[in-house]
Formats: C-alpha cells, sequence, structure tokens
C-alpha cells in the first residue's frame, strides 16, 4: 500500500480484500489526510477479510450533501429547505476542509461544529443547524452511505425561552384604530383572536370558513397537519362585515403575498415600538394566560407540539395560580 500524488491530488494504491488492487484519489492535497484515508482503507480491508464486515462505498461529502438537499427539495417546505442548505454549507466550511469522506465524519467533528457555530449565531439557530446535521447523517446511514450514524449522540444546546412581547389592551385598541386598510384590519383581528400565524392567515380562503360551527379549517398549518381554529365573535362578525371579497369561494381572502410595510406604517401611527407581525401570537396566548386559561389548554389553542413551548407563557398567569393555592384554604380543616 503506498500514497503518491499526480499534480496537486494525493492517490492512494491498496489490494482490497478479493485481491484486486486499487488505485484511488483522495480527493486532497493534504498528505496526512490522504495517509488517514489509506489508513482507514486498510482496517476496512482486515475487517472484510477476517470478520466478514463488508465496507461501505466511499461517498464523498460534498456528494451526499447535494443528494440529501435534492430530498430536502422534494420532500420539504421551501423554506425548510433554505435552512438544510444554509446549515450543510456551514458544515461543509468547518468540517469539510479536513473530512473528504462522509464515513470519516466523527462525533467529535459534529461536537466541533456545534462549538464553532455557538461562537458566532445563538443557541437557536446552532439547534436549528444541527438538527438538519442530525437528519443528514441519519439519512446517510439509512440510505447505506455511512455504516455509524456519528451525530446520534449528540445533543442540541440548551436554548433560552423564546421571546414573549405582547401589547396591554389600550396598546391593541392603538394598533387597530391605526389599521386604516380594511384587510389589514382584518388581518389583525384574526390574528389577536385566533393565533394563527402570517403565513396560515394570508392562505386563508373563503371555503376554509366555516360560520355554522365557528371554525376556520386549516389544510396546511406549520405542522403540516389539519387544524381547526376556532372563531369567536369577534372574527366572525368582521369576516362578515369584510367588504373586498372575491367573486370565487376558493380564491384568497387576503390579495397580498406579505403585509409588512403596512403593518409597519400602523405601528407607526399607533407609537409602538419593538413589535413585530408574529408578536401577534404571543399576544393571543399572553392575554389567554393572564384571564386563568389552563396551560393544557393554552397548549392545544397554540397548536405547541410540546408544553415546554407553550411554559414560556407561565409566569403571565400568577392570579389563576394564586387562585388555584386558595382553593386549598377550602380542603385543609382549620
Amino acid at each position: 500500500m503506498r500514497i503518491f500524488k499526480r499534480g496537486k491530488t494525493y492517490y492512494i494504491d491498496y489490494t482490497n480484500a478479493k485481491g484486486d488492487r486499487v488505485k484511488e484519489s483522495t480527493g486532497t492535497s493534504n498528505k496526512k489526510l490522504a495517509e488517514q484515508i489509506l489508513a482507514k482503507r486498510q482496517t476496512s480491508v482486515v475487517e472484510e477479510k477476517k470478520l466478514g464486515i463488508k465496507p461501505v462505498t466511499q461517498t464523498l461529502l460534498s456528494d451526499q450533501i447535494n443528494v440529501y438537499l435534492d430530498f430536502s427539495k422534494t420532500e420539504k417546505k421551501p423554506k425548510s429547505a433554505r435552512i438544510d442548505a444554509m446549515a450543510l454549507r456551514n458544515f461543509s466550511t468547518i468540517i469539510g476542509k479536513n473530512k473528504q469522506y462522509i464515513d470519516e465524519i466523527t462525533e467529535e467533528d459534529i461536537e466541533k461544529f456545534k462549538m464553532e457555530r455557538a461562537k458566532t449565531v445563538s443557541s437557536s439557530t446552532v439547534a436549528r443547524e444541527l438538527a438538519t446535521v442530525k437528519h443528514f447523517f441519519t439519512k446517510a446511514e439509512r440510505w447505506g452511505k455511512t455504516r455509524v450514524d456519528p451525530a446520534r449522540k449528540v445533543k442540541k444546546p440548551g436554548q433560552a425561552p423564546g421571546r414573549v412581547r405582547y401589547l396591554l389592551k389600550e396598546e391593541i385598541k392603538k394598533l387597530l384604530d391605526a389599521c386604516t386598510l380594511a384587510y389589514l384590519r382584518l388581518f389583525v383581528i384574526i390574528a389577536l383572536n385566533t393565533g394563527m400565524r402570517k403565513g396560515e392567515i394570508l392562505g386563508l380562503t373563503w371555503e376554509d370558513i366555516d360560520y355554522e360551527n365557528a371554525l376556520i379549517h386549516l389544510a396546511d398549518s406549520k405542522s403540516g397537519e389539519r387544524a381547526d381554529i376556532i372563531m369567536n365573535s369577534t372574527v366572525v362578525n368582521a369576516l362578515k362585515g369584510y367588504q373586498d371579497k372575491p367573486a370565487a369561494r376558493d380564491e384568497k381572502i387576503f390579495k397580498y403575498e406579505d403585509i409588512k410595510k403596512s403593518f409597519t406604517g400602523a405601528l407607526q401611527r399607533a407609537g409602538i415600538r419593538n413589535f413585530r407581525i408574529h408578536d401577534l401570537r404571543h399576544c393571543f396566548a399572553s392575554h389567554l394566560a393572564m384571564n386563568g386559561t389552563p396551560l393544557p389548554t393554552l397548549m392545544e389553542l397554540m397548536r405547541h407540539k410540546t408544553i415546554h413551548m407553550t411554559l414560556r407563557y407561565a409566569h403571565l398567569s400568577p392570579s389563576h395560580k394564586r387562585q388555584e393555592v386558595e382553593n386549598l384554604a377550602q380542603i385543609w380543616p382549620t
């Protein structure tokens, strides 16, 4: 077995378990890395001869990333596919410069990626990118591109509680008064009273509105599952009174792809700062919590996957918790 160089690239020359001579490009100009690749081939030959363990076909990390991203574009939503592309580009930049093949990557490399990203981005960004990397290796193992999933035991970083920004009742009135455009006012009313996300609201059609049962039927929520959103009387009246209705029921209620510009203008007129469209969802949850809604119920209304996501609102319901403790006074003997 030997290493030789052609141009700037190192090649390895060895005999496989079947006795065939193999000449293979390492894809690198780094001699030390080429030596590591050759040593790995030697180990694979011994394992196959002595233990009957067949080696996994060597796959370049860059090639497997391209395969995964094609899968991501086909199977995931555009936003998720973009996150995957960015995460794997960052992973390749940090780890790929020293590791050419996917089965050379170790758990230590994944931890290194996590630590390097944590130096420049938030823990939530690290968690999102690590989730992509972990799924990338899960699929690679399933597709037979690596014998062991090196990311399986790597844990996501601890994340700080998510941002909770909500408006007081008087601020909500100011915001609604500042929504001089009919479509914007309707959007804000729906968001404040249902907790729906921006994309969900803008994607609504009149067919989704069920006045008889006071429900909004969501066919494609964030989780990809069907959801029935409860409408209160405020939402029902706002929808019925909306004048700018399309001719067909299968057309969207809102004719705009985005409302950021008009929403920003309304915030400025209302004198409200540091507030985003998504914070309307926090308003919905925060005021429910402050009015004593139990957290399990709030979890269902917010369509959270775990109670952990709902716990960010727990500190907003002190009166409810006080009442629960006060109830003990009716139980314990004095």
